[in-house]
Parts: C-alpha cells; structure tokens; sequence
C-alpha cells in the first residue's frame, strides 16, 4: 500500500501542474501578476521534480507520460496566450512551434508510431518554460523583453530542433513498447509469478545459445567464412574454434 502511495506522488505534482497553469492564467488576466508568476514558477519546476521523482521512485507508467505531455502543452497555452492577447506578438513563433511538435505527436501516434520523449525535447522545455513567463511578464513591463531575449533565440533552436528529432521517429511501435514492458519483472507481481517469467526468460535464453551453436557448426563444416557474413562476435569465435 506504501509503496503504491509512494509511486503515485509524480502523477499528483503532474496533476497539480494543470491546475496551476490554469490558476495562474486567471490570476494574470485579474491583474494578480505576483502570484501568476508564483504559480507559473510552480509549474516550471515541478516539471523536473515528477520527471526526477518517477525515476528515483521507479514510477514510470502511460499515464504518467501522458499526463506530462498534457501539463506541458497547458503550460504553455496558459502562459503564450495572455502574452499574445496583452500584445506581445513575439510570442506566436513559440505557440506555432509548440501546435508543429503536438502535431507530429498526433500523425505519429495515428501511425501506430508512439513517439519517446528525447533528451532535447528535455533542454527545450528548460529553456522555453522561463521564455514564455518573462514573455508573459514583458507584455506587462516591455524592459522584460531584454532579459527574455537570449533565452527566446535558444529555445525557438532548441525547438525546431525537436521537430526535425520527432519527425525521424519511425522504430518505436506501440507494440514494442508492449513488448518491453512484459520482460520487466513488476514488483507487484507474486514470487510464482516472479520465478514464472524468470523460468521463460531462462528458457529462451538457452533456446538461443542452442541455435547460435547450431549455426557456428553449419558454417565451419560448409567451409563458409566468417567475413562473408555480419554475425555477433560470440558466434564468430565459435566458429573460428570449429575451423581449427
């Protein structure tokens, strides 16, 4: 029971985000900057802190992902829409970026293609989330906009760069992730259903070594060499033994 409680802590700070988001977007448009800047903080910080939780606490699930994209894509809704309202039309090219990625998730995802979050989707949003609340605060105090400016050029870099990397995405099937997920051993699972799947993965691990001896003999005694053909170096050794 403990350790369920423990694991649902980074889906609950990702849950609160939207709240905030929201809440924050109400407290700006009210003229209640302060604590719309307080919320929006909130909201860039908790960010890392489920992302680093999930894996200290070994939480990772669906819907933890797909929360996360979700928060995000409120984030910066909730932030760039009261920015371009009060004025700040600079802050279009983020928004536009921003509906290009969420629609390559969405082609992909219609493909049976479940696109993974990658490493500069995550330096993206470190330098996108504190462009789009100085944004929002430079619609308010223009002085702003000079602080906002370096972080604005690398971020909108930063994002046509997690384009280009989520269009290449091909390989990641939702099938594959399936798969994946039924090799991991859950720690919910009983002792026999534990020393089940250990016992398979056992048995299909000697299947294995039996084929890749099978194959090691047919090519020594065929007088094939190893150079002909691209095999795992184990194999290739065991064939080299055999020619001897």
């Amino acid at each position: 029971m403990k350790n369920k409680i423990l694991k649902s802590i980074p889906n609950i700070i990702t849950s609160s985000r939207i709240i905030t988001c929201i809440l924050a977007a109400i407290c700006f448009v009210m003229g209640n900057i302060p604590s719309a800047v307080v919320l929006y903080c909130y909201s860039a910080i908790s960010d890392c802190l489920d992302g680093m939780l999930a894996r200290k606490l070994n939480a990772y699930s669906e819907l933890g992902r797909k929360l996360d994209a979700i928060s995000d894509k409120i984030f910066i809704g909730a932030a760039i829409a009261p920015s371009i309202a009060l004025g700040n039309y600079l802050m279009i090219v983020p928004l536009l970026l921003e509906t290009c990625i969420l629609a390559i998730t969405a082609c992909k995802q219609i493909h049976n293609v479940n696109p993974r979050t990658e490493r500069i989707g995550k330096f993206k949003s470190c330098f996108l989330f504190p462009t789009v609340i100085l944004g929002l605060i430079g619609s308010k105090i223009p002085v702003i906009n000079l602080l906002m400016a370096p972080l604005f050029y690398v971020s909108t870099v930063l994002e046509i760069e997690s384009i280009k990397t989520y269009a290449k995405q091909e390989h990641l099937e939702k099938d594959d992730i399936k798969g994946e997920s039924l090799l991991k051993i859950n720690d919910s699972l009983s002792e026999s259903e534990q020393n089940k799947n250990e016992s398979s993965l056992t048995k299909m691990k000697k299947q294995y070594m039996s084929l890749r001896n099978e194959l090691a003999y047919y090519l020594s005694n065929n007088s094939i060499y190893c150079s002909d053909y691209c095999f795992d170096e184990v194999t290739m050794n065991k064939v080299r033994e055999r020619k001897r």
